[in-house]
C-alpha cells in the first residue's frame, strides 16, 4: 500500500516539474507537502517490519530449542534427529499402514525403543508430528483430481449416484 502511494506521488512530483496545465498550483503544493510525509512513514514501516521479522526469527529459534529440549526429556536424552533416524532405520522412508494403525505402531516402537511410558511415547509422537518428522500422507488417485471429492460416509445416503473413493495413505518418515 505504501509503495503504491509513493509511486503515485513520485509520478505526480515528476509531472510537477514539467509545469503542466492539467495540474493546479494547489495540487503541486499538496504533492510537495505530502510526499516527504509518505516517504518518512514508509521508512518507519520498513523499520518496524524488519524488527518484527527479527522477533519472528528469534521466536522460531526459541521454539526449536524448546522442542529439542522436550524431545530429549521425553526420549531420555535423544535429539529429534536421533529419534527420526531410529524410526527411519526401523521402518524406512514410509510405513504402509492406515492412519490409526500406523500411529499405534509408531507409538509402540517409540515406547519399546526408548524404554519410556506410553504417555511419554504419545507425547513424543505428537512432537515428531508437529515438527514434520512423521506425517500421514493421503494418496488421491490422479484420475480423481478433476472430480469433486465426496466426504460423506457411505451409509449416510445409499442412493448417491457419484462414485465414492476410499482413500489410503502412508506414514512418511522425514528424518
Amino acid at each position: 500500500m505504501w509503495t503504491q502511494l509513493e509511486e503515485k506521488l513520485i509520478k505526480w512530483e515528476s509531472n510537477l516539474n514539467k509545469k503542466n496545465d492539467s495540474i493546479s498550483d494547489e495540487e503541486r503544493q499538496y504533492i510537495a507537502r505530502e510526499l516527504p510525509k509518505i516517504k518518512a512513514e514508509k521508512k518507519q514501516m520498513e523499520h518496524r517490519l524488519r524488527k518484527l521479522n527479527e522477533i519472528i526469527a528469534k521466536t522460531k529459534i526459541f521454539v526449536d530449542d524448546l522442542t529439542e529440549d522436550e524431545c530429549r526429556e521425553l526420549s531420555k536424552g535423544h535429539s529429534l534427529a536421533g529419534v527420526g533416524e531410529a524410526l527411519k532405520e526401523e521402518f524406512g522412508n514410509k510405513l504402509e499402514e492406515g492412519q490409526t494403525q500406523g500411529k499405534h505402531t509408531l507409538i509402540k516402537f517409540l515406547k519399546n525403543r526408548f524404554n519410556i511410558e506410553k504417555k511419554n511415547a504419545r507425547k513424543l509422537f505428537t512432537l515428531l508430528d508437529d515438527a514434520g518428522i512423521v506425517y500421514y500422507r493421503i494418496d488421491i488417485p490422479r484420475n480423481s483430481l478433476s472430480e469433486p471429492i465426496i466426504y460423506e460416509p457411505l451409509e449416510a445416503d445409499v442412493g448417491i449416484p457419484e462414485t465414492m473413493y476410499a482413500f489410503y495413505g502412508d506414514w512418511i518418515i522425514n528424518a
